[in-house]
């Protein structure tokens, strides 16, 4: 009977500890996936700009890439050969700080991530800066499937 005890507490803990790191990282993993906003102007179907996010989430840390083209295609900050470009930390409200360079020489940038269903805002709080950097002081992207 002890011996079944044992079991049933086991199993008990190990089921609880499995709630207990979903429910602990679904805040952060909801910041994960592709995210994109465009930008229509001056009534065309040309977008003026579209801003793409990758995310991933391990624990706390964030990382990815953004990738930003404006001017209607005259600028293009991203470069998909060189991999990540934004890197940051989750925050137990599920929101994220996160640093990033552009490809134009400015470097430092922090911006704030904040999701919501299908939806992440992003707020650029502090612009790189050495450089040219054309994105966005702030957007609202939805989540689309890759």
């Amino acid at each position: 009977m002890k011996c079944l005890k044992a079991i049933v507490i086991a199993f008990t803990c190990i089921v609880l500890s499995a709630c207990a790191a979903t429910r602990a990282d679904s805040g952060s993993s909801a910041l994960a996936g592709s995210w994109e906003e465009e930008v229509l102007r001056d009534g065309s179907d040309v977008p003026y700009s579209v801003l793409t996010v990758e995310l991933r989430v391990s624990g706390q840390t964030l990382a990815g890439s953004y990738c930003f083209v404006t001017r209607f295609g005259g600028k293009i900050d991203c470069d998909p050969e060189s991999g990540d470009n934004l890197a940051g930390v989750v925050h137990p409200d599920g929101s994220a700080t996160v640093y990033f360079d552009s490809t134009f020489g400015a470097t430092g940038g922090m911006a704030v991530l904040k999701s919501s269903g299908d939806r992440l805002e992003w707020t650029t709080v502090e612009p790189p800066t050495g450089g040219d950097f054309y994105g966005p002081d702030s957007a609202v992207l939805h989540r689309v499937e890759r």
